[in-house]
């Protein structure tokens, strides 16, 4: 194979030289064009999979957006995901009181087949018992109590 450097005539064995035995400069024109297609199929492969990400990012956010659109619909929707403690009085006649109003109610959560507030034991029945609880704590008026958990839970019973 001619050098298309020096233009030496170079002898190959068996198609094995690669460079040129008189200046050492690389034989054959494929050298550079499979270099430059190598950098082609680099490029493709390494767009491809920013694709990928990209895909699997937004797959990813439309799970969250998912989740988060169905759990804030859940039955216990008033309380942002924190857990309600109920934390009874020490004084029997505050505590018989509260249960006494709560008999007035159902449970408002839409969850609990409308079971009576007093009876209910899911998180939103305690949440509703300790806002009553804290009015009469307050020394707040049972009908203002009434009205109150009414206006903000809703459930009060027909008499």
């Amino acid at each position: 194979m001619k050098c298309k450097k020096c233009g030496f005539q170079n002898e190959l064995q068996s198609g094995s030289a690669k460079f040129c035995t008189n200046c050492g400069s690389p034989l054959g024109k494929k050298n550079k064009t499979k270099a430059h297609k190598n950098n082609k199929q680099v490029a493709a492969q390494n767009s491809s999979s920013i694709k990928k990400l990209w895909i699997g990012a937004a797959i990813l956010l439309g799970m969250f957006l998912t989740y988060s659109i169905v759990d804030s619909d859940s039955h216990n929707s008033n309380l942002h995901g924190r857990k309600v403690i109920e934390s009874k009085n020490t004084n029997p006649f505050i505590e018989a009181k509260v249960y006494d109003i709560a008999s007035k109610f159902v449970c408002g959560c839409k969850g609990c087949n409308e079971d009576p507030l007093d009876e209910c034991k899911c998180d939103f029945a305690m949440e509703e018992r300790q806002f009553i609880r804290n009015a009469l704590e307050r020394k707040e008026k049972e009908e203002d109590i009434i009205k109150a958990v009414n206006k903000k839970y809703g459930g009060l019973k027909k008499s």
